[in-house]
C-alpha cells in the first residue's frame, strides 16, 4: 500500500444501493455485487483498478 492511498474500509449502512451510486458518482469507484443470500453487497473498485478499495454492506443480520 501505498501512503495516501485507502487500504480498506466497510461501511455498514441501512440503504447499500444509495450509498454505492453516491460514491459511483463522486468518486468514481465502480460496484462488483457480492451475493449474501437474497441480497447484493458491493466491493468498490477504483476506474481501472485491480483490486477493490472498500465495501459497502447492508445493516442486516448480526452487525445490527
Amino acid at each position: 500500500m501505498v501512503a495516501g492511498e485507502i487500504g480498506w474500509i466497510d461501511l455498514t449502512v441501512q440503504d447499500a444501493e444509495s450509498v454505492r451510486d453516491f460514491y459511483q458518482a463522486v468518486a468514481g469507484w465502480l460496484p462488483s455485487p457480492v451475493d449474501m443470500g437474497g441480497y447484493n453487497d458491493f466491493c468498490m473498485s477504483r476506474p481501472g483498478g485491480a483490486e477493490p478499495v472498500a465495501g459497502i454492506c447492508h445493516a442486516a443480520g448480526r452487525q445490527r
